[in-house]
């Protein structure tokens, strides 16, 4: 709260600045508006001038100008008449227009050529005794340009008269080089008469304005007047009831062992009581009853007029019962004309304090056990050259497999002898450049355990000044961060290699690649290889079997990479090697051997074991002529062209690997499917398909159900009933067979019949409920034939029907589940079936 007798000086100066300036911003303001106002009239009369030269350009004939300077003198004559009268209609047409007239300028020299004021002809004289007008023109010699204004606007003096002259340029190609104008001149009175108008309104404007700031001004400084003359009055007044009011402090007038009067807010809100409850009541019913003895000395030496003040630190009682510490002041205070009064009370509430006191002590005492709980070490020690300990917490056992007393005044050894000697001096170097700058210690560093092992340590520490700015001490923790620098090492590993394969990623093999720029490593080889077929065990065998595929690959190639070379995995399937001082030739017989050697190891593998197939491509850099990037291209087409050779071979090779594995794990058997191609392609053959569709036919009914490969063995050899989560899972199949049939060029063909071998002739059937002749032919047949051989081949958990049982319930589907004429047909086929293999 803000209180003065009278507005200072520098006060009232600010006031008169404030208000000078105003006046000042309301005069320049006012100029500017002027100003500004002359600036936009004068804008949109040049904007009317221009705009009427321009009309008046578009009216006049440019075959006049042509025949303006015609040899034929009654040509060019007529012409000028006519430019003169269109001339003179525009000085009558716009009131404002004194003379119109067309002006050839050549060089500094200038010419009248018609006006609005005669009508003679044209006189063609010439410029400087040189005739300039040397050849006919054309209308199409004279341009009037729409928007050029030749300007600005000028001003002059002629006859006595100001006036204005506007100036449009009639391009042309007189011989002469000269250059055609239309003028017109208007009165200066007519040209200034609005904007002048406009102007004194403006200046009529600023001046009322400028009135009323001044009347403002007036008002301002009036009440700046009587606002200064109540201050005056006031001031001290509210000075005191501030003081009383505000103060932090208890105030209250007593009488002996009560309270009289003059109470202040911070008394009752201390006491937490009104002033009529505090006048009801004594001083001992406010102290706390332990505190009275304390307090009772003083009194008596008081009231003996021993002391005449007395101060104590004592505790008051609220009505909630509640305990508040206060410093309590005591002076005696008398009044001639008054006998009631005999001291005054000032009370101040320390409870904060004590209650920082209490809690210093209890944070001494947790300080304490917490630095005998801490996960590393803390201490405090000399600024000398062993780091001379005065005081170590308990885990310094932990950290150091030393005791505490050990290294406390290097009794048993110093600290220093604990660091790595590499980093000793390090160390010193680091400590004086902090304790120097007044900043915190940060160091990470090894020590040697009483085990003899290195552990890594994070120190924090400070130096401790004292008031010389003398280092009297340094104190600090040093923490075990062996696991987190381990941690730091595996996240360094894992951001330069593959986390599958463990050989590099494409990140560093990046780096490699620039840093083997060089020409001391050419010629410099780069060798891509990608496996081929990955896709397809994917689909066929999950992410887990692809995963080890890939492995295994990074295995095999790992071996063929020189010791100063690097391999890296720089995509899903595909790795890359860089071979420093490797030639051409060099990694051709490489490329050969790896091939080779890939096929030895698919023929020793077992059956369960996919055949390895990798199309590699190779480039080698002999000198800086050729980029880097042409090499990597050239290696990626060169394996981009075995692999569209090799694509088939593979894929065949995984398709048979599929096929077995299949078999080994269901018990769908080969013969099964051999006697399906055997059914089938017996219905088909009534159906008069070409040999061809009939190939399709018998590979289809051998992988038709190659998509079971990617379910799980539990459910796909379940001897009871499916349930129905078991159940979703089974109906996959046959999208992932498509899936795979569609990642083998061999198997493309016959991929939408492998999808469509489950759907149903009434559209029930699954994964996409075709209907009739939406479902290909082939996977009708295969249905019907499926059926009958499922039904009579016993399973795990049913033996096989009958022959004609299996046939009655064929037929008995027939428009349902099958295809009639296909369901018809195949009791013909399967006679001619039966009687083949008899």
């Amino acid at each position: 709260m803000s209180i003065s007798s009278r507005p200072s000086k520098n006060s009232n100066f600010i006031y008169k600045m404030i208000v000078t300036v105003f006046v000042l911003i309301v005069i320049v303001a006012g100029m500017a508006y002027i100003l500004k106002t002359k600036d936009n009239y004068i804008d949109k009369t040049n904007q009317k001038l221009s705009e009427q030269s321009r009309v008046a350009v578009s009216f006049i004939s440019l075959s006049d100008f042509a025949d303006v300077f015609s040899e034929d003198s009654s040509i060019s004559n007529r012409a000028h008449s006519r430019l003169e009268s269109e001339l003179i209609y525009f000085a009558k047409s716009i009131d404002e227009v004194r003379y119109v007239y067309i002006e050839e300028v050549v060089g500094e020299e200038s010419r009248i050529i018609a006006d609005s004021t005669s009508n003679n002809p044209i006189q063609v004289t010439s410029f400087s005794d040189d005739n300039f007008l040397t050849n006919a023109f054309l209308a199409s010699d004279f341009i009037l340009p729409q928007t050029q204004i030749e300007g600005p606007f000028e001003s002059t003096t002629r006859k006595g008269d100001r006036y204005m002259r506007v100036t449009t340029p009639i391009e042309s190609s007189l011989a002469s080089g000269g250059k055609l104008n239309l003028v017109f001149e208007y009165a200066s009175e007519a040209y200034y008469g609005e904007i002048n108008e406009h102007v004194f309104h403006a200046i009529i404007m600023v001046a009322c304005v400028l009135i009323l700031a001044l009347i403002l001004v007036w008002f301002v400084f009036k009440n700046l007047a009587l606002a200064e003359r109540n201050r005056s009055i006031k001031a001290r007044e509210k000075l005191i009831n501030a003081i009383f009011q505000r103060s932090p402090i208890g105030v209250a007038l007593m009488y002996e062992d009560r309270i009289v009067t003059g109470v202040n807010p911070a008394f009752e809100s201390i006491l937490d009581r009104t002033e009529t409850e505090l006048k009801e009541i004594t001083w001992d019913d406010l102290t706390f009853a332990d505190d009275h003895d304390a307090e009772r000395l003083l009194i008596e030496k008081f009231r003996s007029r021993e002391i005449d003040e007395y101060e104590i630190e004592k505790r008051f009682v609220r009505p909630n019962g509640e305990e508040i510490w206060c410093r309590v002041s005591i002076i005696r205070f008398e009044l001639s004309n008054r006998n009631d009064l005999t001291h005054l009370c000032l009370i101040q509430n320390i409870n904060q304090r004590r209650s920082a006191e209490r809690a210093l002590k209890e944070s001494e005492r947790s300080k304490s056990v917490l630095l005998s709980h801490l996960p590393g070490m803390a201490y405090r020690c000399d600024n000398d050259s062993d780091w001379t300990m005065r005081f170590v917490s308990e885990g310094c056992r932990e950290l150091t497999g030393y005791n505490s007393e050990e290294l406390i005044n290097n009794f048993s050894l110093s600290f220093n002898d604990l660091i790595v000697p590499e980093y000793q001096g390090v160390l010193r170097k680091e400590w004086d450049r902090v304790l120097a700058l007044h900043v915190p210690f940060h160091a990470e560093y090894e020590i040697l355990t009483k085990l003899g092992s290195r552990k890594w340590v994070l120190e924090m520490g400070q130096g401790i000044y004292d008031d010389s700015d003398e280092v009297i001490a340094l104190e600090g923790i040093i923490i075990d961060m062996t696991a987190r620098k381990k941690q730091e090492e595996r996240i360094r590993y894992l951001n330069d290699h593959d986390f599958l394969t463990g050989l590099y990623n494409r990140q560093f093999f990046e780096k490699e690649k620039m840093r083997m720029d060089k020409l001391k490593y050419m010629p410099l080889t780069f060798m891509i290889c990608d496996i081929n077929g990955l896709r397809l065990i994917n689909d066929a065998f999950g992410q887990n079997v692809g995963d080890t595929v890939i492995i295994e690959t990074a295995r095999f190639l790992e071996q063929y990479c020189s010791k100063n070379g690097l391999i890296a995995r720089t995509g899903g399937n595909e790795f890359s090697m860089l071979l420093p001082n490797t030639s051409l030739e060099e990694a051709h017989a490489l490329c050969t051997k790896i091939q080779s050697n890939i096929e030895m190891r698919n023929q020793t593998i077992g059956e369960m074991t996919f055949d390895m197939s990798v199309s590699i491509g190779y480039s080698t850099r002999v000198s800086h002529a050729t980029s880097f990037s042409d090499i990597i291209r050239e290696a990626t087409e060169y394996m981009y062209k075995r692999k569209l050779l090799d694509r088939k071979s593979s894929h065949s090779a995984i398709v048979s690997s599929i096929m077995t594995t299949l078999y080994e794990r269901s018990q769908e058997t080969k013969n099964h499917a051999i006697r399906l191609a055997e059914i089938s392609k017996a219905i088909a053959r009534r159906f008069n398909l070409s040999q061809s569709s009939l190939d399709d036919l018998e590979l289809f009914a051998m992988l038709h159900d190659i998509g079971k490969v990617g379910i799980d063995d539990r459910i796909l050899n379940k001897p009871g009933k499916l349930d129905d989560d078991e159940w979703k899972i089974m109906k996959k199949h046959p999208e992932i067979g498509y899936r795979i049939a569609m990642s083998t060029p061999d198997l493309e063909r016959i991929a939408d019949y492998i999808l469509s071998h489950h759907e149903r002739w009434d559209g029930k059937g699954y994964p996409r409920g075709l209907k009739g002749d939406e479902i290909p032919l082939p996977a009708r047949i295969l249905a019907v034939a499926d059926t009958y051989d499922a039904m009579i081949e016993d399973r795990v958990y049913r033996k096989g029907v009958h022959r004609d049982e299996a046939i009655e319930e064929i037929l008995r589907n027939r428009g349902s589940q099958f295809d009639p004429e296909v369901a018809d047909l195949f009791v013909e086929a399967l006679q001619e079936y039966e009687q083949s293999n008899m």
